[in-house]
């Protein structure tokens, strides 16, 4: 039962040699910012991950009296579980602490339905030595008409390491996040969710969607833009690193920055080669079941808007990491999906396309997403609604057609 946003890779987005500038983001050295992390203490959670206990629930309880159960955190750190006969739904749990594997020397916490506690956890990350503060809570649900019952409890992690971004004459704390729970803070986190916060409105508090930012998202900050990969995070924690980019933001309503997509027959879209012809880009990943359930809609929906507009250009790009390259491809022959109409090459956060789409606020790194483009190539829609895309299609070609017979 864990919460978090997934950070996801896309597709294969290459430039031609002075064709396409802007995105030529190595023609000049890397420009790195670099800020120095300290751990501190949160007064309420930011999100939870399940405990998963040994074998399995017993009539919708998580332990029955007389039959403990033992299970672990998300950084391996023993618990166990012990049904009390009164008060009822009760249970003592007991945590390993310090870290030795032995839960006999542990005190043991009294828990009931909807209580928690606070504790701590002696974890080591290379040569980061850090005592982390996390909150153990119990729920429970009776069932009812339409509605699951059963027991949980959740682990929270009550820290972050901070910072300050310093750029110019602004000045933004940061804050990093635990997204895994595991007590390390690594590429696992930036990969996993929207591990790194921001204050870009300075207002003195990390909040909101676009404050939160995973690997491969732009930030926009002091004018500038910046990139924080999945190896962002150095030094065992100790400092988070920035990249400058040049590559912009999409909006909707206004030109698509140039790109290019290497397709899987070794054909090239570019954005000079998409003029005069409406797109339809639909990010999705073999390991997304909605993603997958989507792709033959779209196909439907393309199919639709093709009878009255026939330059309708569907790309279909996968968002697999190359590990997964193999699942994407089997997708992709499993639904007869045409090779010139499909990108995929598992470059991930490092894929300055997907930074780009990706860091749109409609989409924020989150798939599927769904991106129009008009035949003058400006973005008229950004998001997750197949209606939605229909309608921005419909209305890209009457206004396209409209503007043609104008001239």
């Amino acid at each position: 039962m864990s919460r978090f946003l997934f950070a996801v890779s896309l597709l294969m987005a290459t430039a031609s040699v002075g064709a396409l500038p802007a995105q030529d983001n190595t023609a000049a050295p890397a420009v790195f910012v670099d800020v120095p992390l300290a751990l501190k203490p949160l007064a309420q959670p930011s999100f939870a991950h399940g405990v998963e206990f040994d074998g399995k629930d017993t009539a919708g309880c998580i332990a029955a009296v007389g039959s403990p159960r033992t299970g672990h955190f998300p950084c391996g750190v023993p618990v166990r579980a012990e049904a009390l006969a009164a008060p009822p739904h009760a249970y003592r749990v007991t945590v390993d602490t310090d870290g030795d594997g032995d839960l006999e020397d542990e005190k043991p916490y009294e828990l009931t339905p909807d209580g928690s506690f606070d504790l701590e956890l002696r974890r080591t990350q290379g040569s980061q030595v850090r005592q982390l503060a996390y909150r153990l809570s119990y729920t429970r649900q009776e069932e009812r008409e339409g509605r699951r019952g059963g027991e949980w409890m959740h682990i929270s992690p009550l820290y972050r390491l901070e910072g300050r971004l310093r750029l110019g004459d602004e000045d933004a704390l940061v804050g990093v996040l635990d997204v895994d729970a595991d007590g390390d803070f690594d590429s696992g986190d930036m990969l996993r969710g929207t591990a790194i916060g921001i204050d870009v409105d300075g207002d003195g508090r990390i909040w909101g969607a676009n404050e939160f930012f995973g690997a491969g998202r732009i930030i926009a900050f002091a004018g500038r833009h910046l990139v924080a990969a999945a190896d962002a995070l150095l030094d065992d924690g100790g400092k988070v690193r920035f990249q400058e980019t040049t590559l912009a933001i999409p909006k909707v309503g206004e030109a698509v920055p140039p790109f290019a997509l290497r397709l899987l027959d070794g054909s090239e879209l570019t954005t000079a080669g998409m003029r005069g012809r409406r797109c339809v880009i639909d990010l999705w990943a073999s390991w997304c079941a909605p993603c997958v359930a989507g792709i033959p809609k779209m196909q439907a929906l393309a199919a639709e808007c093709a009878k009255g507009d026939p330059d309708l250009l569907a790309v279909y790009c996968s968002t697999d990491r190359s590990a997964r390259l193999p699942e994407a491809l089997a997708v992709v022959e499993k639904l007869a999906l045409p090779k010139g109409h499909v990108a995929a090459t598992g470059r991930a956060e490092q894929e300055p396309m997907w930074q780009m789409l990706g860091s749109m606020p409609e989409v924020r790194m989150m798939i599927p997403a769904y991106v129009v483009i008009d035949a003058g190539g400006i973005v008229r829609y950004a998001g997750r609604n197949l209606d939605e895309v229909k309608t921005a299609l419909t209305a890209a070609a009457a206004r396209d057609g409209a503007a043609k017979q104008a001239r």
